[in-house]
């Protein structure tokens, strides 16, 4: 059995990225041989499976949950995969001929570089003074969480310009997706919240919707992006950091958040837009952009965050502002959907 069939965790999963898009130095090797090896014949079978990406391996899944991943873009067909059953590593397709993958690898690729390049420029400009004009035009500590405001500082003005390049290959990506390792995305759901509220500014109907639509396809990239894989370095990181690895459905629930947090970002930039339900296909676009969220899953998430008090310490910022907001959410993503 391959040595890093541990469950990730958070901490190593961000120090890993770009080792897992380089190709990494995790446990190359081959499963242990099963003396009889049992074919693998039905959805129900929970036998625990290993994904590969790169050379990490991510994991375990249940076969369910390997197919219901598969089925919406966090695996492609060709994607390996393991369990104790099987003498070695074979692509999903083979091992589940009638399942059904979404999205492309290419896809998936695109919306890696784009997330960490942007990334990259958000984390170089994090000084005092950026961050003081950042909070006044984002409106992200005083109560008013991923409402943006209309005045720029300088500082902001120049990082949104340059970023700006990024911004327009992201919109070139909506509506596609595909499976990939993903990172934190507050950089690009940021620049693309400036984009959105300074195209209403100016009266830039389209500017706007393309924007709102690109926060909508990052967020269902999210939702399904897998962290760089559990191997010795991730191991050595957690025992000096102290971080406890993530069971699956952590893992899950963390991607939803990252995801789930592009509902509310659209929701705030809708406030500051009082006319949007009059501008031609907006309902229609909006909708299309946020079809992959599930509201089930949704309310799950959005409960087990809140019994953590999270971001309820803000100035001005309450629980029961909280539950408003996510009210506000829910009917918003129910008006869409009728």
């Amino acid at each position: 059995m391959p040595s890093n069939r541990n469950r990730l965790s958070l901490a190593s999963a961000l120090a890993l990225m770009n080792l897992s898009l380089l190709g990494g130095c995790g446990d190359q090797s081959a499963p242990v041989a099963q003396s009889t090896p049992e074919p693998i014949t039905t959805a129900k079978d929970d036998r625990a499976w290993l994904t590969r990406w790169g050379d990490y391996n991510m994991g375990p899944w249940t076969t369910d949950q390997l197919l219901a991943d598969g089925a919406r873009g966090r695996h492609s067909a060709k994607t390996l995969a393991w369990n104790p059953k099987l003498e070695d590593w074979k692509p999903l397709n083979e091992l589940f001929p009638s399942a059904s993958f979404t999205g492309s690898e290419e896809d998936g690729r695109r919306w890696t570089v784009l997330i960490e390049g942007i990334n990259d420029s958000f984390d170089a400009d994090q000084s005092e003074a950026f961050w003081q004009e950042y909070h006044e035009a984002t409106g992200t500590e005083d109560g008013r969480p991923f409402v943006p405001g209309v005045a720029r500082g300088s500082r902001v003005a120049l990082w949104q310009e340059r970023v700006r390049p990024m911004v327009r290959q992201v919109l070139a990506l909506n509506g596609r997706f595909g499976p990939g390792p993903t990172s934190m995305t507050q950089g690009l759901r940021h620049a693309l919240v400036l984009e959105a509220s300074d195209a209403i500014a100016r009266g830039d109907d389209e500017s706007a919707l393309q924007a709102l639509e690109g926060l909508g396809s990052l967020g269902r990239q999210t939702s399904i992006g897998l962290f760089a894989s559990y191997s010795d370095e991730g191991r050595a990181y957690d025992r000096k950091t102290k971080d406890e690895s993530m069971t699956w459905q952590e893992h899950e629930d963390f991607a939803f958040k990252g995801g789930f947090a592009v509902p509310v970002h659209i929701n705030g930039v809708l406030s500051t837009w009082n006319d949007w339900r009059t501008v031609p296909g907006a309902v229609d676009r909006l909708a299309a952009c946020l079809d992959w969220i599930d509201l089930a899953e949704f309310e799950r998430t959005y409960q087990a965050e809140a019994t953590k008090q999270v971001r309820n310490n803000a100035p001005g910022w309450t629980v029961e502002d909280r539950a408003r907001r996510h009210r506000e959410i829910i009917a918003l993503l129910n008006e869409l959907r009728s």
